[in-house]
């Protein structure tokens, strides 16, 4: 009776470690091929982790692009405020939109309002940047044990000749071990990318 083979992860078919162990952007690619069939069951996670990060990334970028606005052009060059910034630091319209430049007295209130702004809008963004790294580690997470029950699955249907002939530990050693480093890559071949992209576009959009 022949030996069965040992469950087919993603991945395997690289070289062992050693001196002939080497990383191209082909094995990669196939081992990425292999992986994203995994992300099958996350799909409907992945787009709201996608959406998320798209609205954080504009956000994030609206706010720098304002508070910019705000110091160099309002503080320190003196020019009116937009009807819409006036409204967001709660100043008198006839004071800091209907005039030629602004003075000494509303250029500092206009600078300490812009600090409160930031400060108060770091506290917000923080913790919504905290909630989506928490809510990728679940992603990576869920993907990781259907992975593991994927493997334990094949590793019941095996023959007891193969598990006989197999080293101690090796089975649970690919359950905990291996399986990790398929979510590893995952993550940075293509989450980590995915986020890099939206948060780029929304900025270039901006």
């Amino acid at each position: 009776m022949p030996s069965q083979s040992s469950p087919d992860i993603p991945g395997r078919g690289a070289p062992a470690g050693g001196e002939t162990d080497g990383l191209s952007l082909r094995l990669v690619l196939r081992a990425l091929r292999r992986c994203l069939p995994m992300l099958q069951p996350v799909r409907a996670d992945l787009v709201r982790f996608a959406l998320a990060v798209a609205a954080l990334g504009l956000l994030g970028t609206s706010t720098a692009a304002l508070l910019l606005d705000l110091h160099w052009t309002r503080v320190l060059q003196g020019e009116p405020l937009t009807p819409f910034e006036a409204r967001l630091l709660a100043l008198d319209p006839a004071l800091s939109v209907q005039v030629e430049a602004l003075d000494a007295a509303t250029r500092r209130s206009v600078r300490d309002r812009e600090l409160v702004l930031g400060v108060g809008l770091l506290l917000l963004l923080a913790p919504l940047g905290g909630a989506l790294a928490y809510y990728l580690l679940w992603i990576l997470q869920r993907i990781n044990q259907e992975l593991r029950l994927e493997l334990f699955q094949r590793l019941q249907r095996l023959s007891l000749r193969f598990h006989q002939n197999s080293r101690v530990g090796d089975a649970i050693y690919r359950l905990y071990q291996d399986s990790a480093m398929v979510t590893d890559l995952i993550q940075t071949v293509v989450l980590a990318p995915l986020a890099q992209v939206l948060r780029f576009a929304f900025a270039r959009r901006w």
